[in-house]
């Protein structure tokens, strides 16, 4: 029982419900960048939606790097290239669970691309802040 208290007590306090504030609201604006960018891509230039994923996720990631290194985790590591690498490598990770989601959602179930994007970006973004909280921000990166 006392391990459970050391967890909560650990996790459920006002600095990690600022933090997971702050990294919700940059979070909402990188993926609402992306969103344009994937809109732009598939709906207006008529670019496949597979295809026009890949671009639209980029770009949304890198703005997500440079918001949430400096405004959810404060981290003044001069450590970019090392920092950005570990970045861009669990966002491949994520971005290859988004394409298999973005299948699924849209080719087997019919859901619009869009709506289906949404889906995929509720569903990446706990496996996302993990993998940036323990690896690419993490004390040692």
């Amino acid at each position: 029982m006392s391990k459970i208290k050391n967890i909560y007590k650990k996790h459920c306090n006002v600095k990690s419900l600022k933090f997971l504030i702050t990294y919700s609201i940059l979070s909402v604006i990188a993926a609402s960048v992306e969103l344009s960018f994937l809109y732009l891509f598939t709906s207006i230039l008529n670019i496949y939606y597979m295809v026009s994923v890949i671009p639209a996720y980029f770009i949304g990631g890198s703005l997500q790097f440079i918001l949430i290194k400096y405004f959810s985790f404060k981290n003044k590591s001069k450590k970019i290239i090392q920092q950005a690498s570990k970045y861009f490598l669990v966002i491949s990770v994520g971005f290859l669970l988004t394409l298999c989601l973005m299948y699924i959602f849209v080719e087997l179930f019919h859901i619009w691309y869009l709506f289906a994007r949404i889906i995929t970006i509720f569903i990446i973004v706990v496996y996302s802040i993990s993998m940036h909280k323990y690896f690419t921000f993490s004390h040692n990166g």
